[in-house]
């Protein structure tokens, strides 16, 4: 886990903490529970990803791949971070539920 982010200088752990986050925040927006919270968690990840792939060039095909790509993840997840899980997720579900006065 992290091989090049250890080459590149980022500590050991930095890696494994880095794929944690990613993948809890990766399912919670899957679900759409918590999400701006899990997006709020992506935003570094995403800034630093992006930062790792600036030398290589615009075109994500690129050799390395290049960091058209990582700026696409970075704005779809300020996108959630700012609009939130929407209609369909468990927060959507939960808010609904809450508005629906019971008899």
């Amino acid at each position: 886990v992290g091989a090049d982010m250890v080459a590149n200088g980022f500590p050991y752990w930095g890696a494994h903490a880095s794929t944690a986050v990613e993948l809890v925040a990766g399912l919670m927006l899957l679900i759409g529970w918590h999400t701006r919270l899990a997006a709020l968690a992506l935003v570094p990840t995403s800034i630093g990803i992006l930062a790792y792939h600036l030398p290589m060039g615009w075109v994500f095909h690129n050799v390395g791949g290049g960091w058209e790509y990582p700026q696409l993840i970075l704005e779809v997840t300020i996108a959630v971070l700012v609009l939130g899980g929407g209609r369909y997720s468990v927060d959507g579900w939960r808010v609904r539920t809450r508005a629906t006065p019971r008899s």
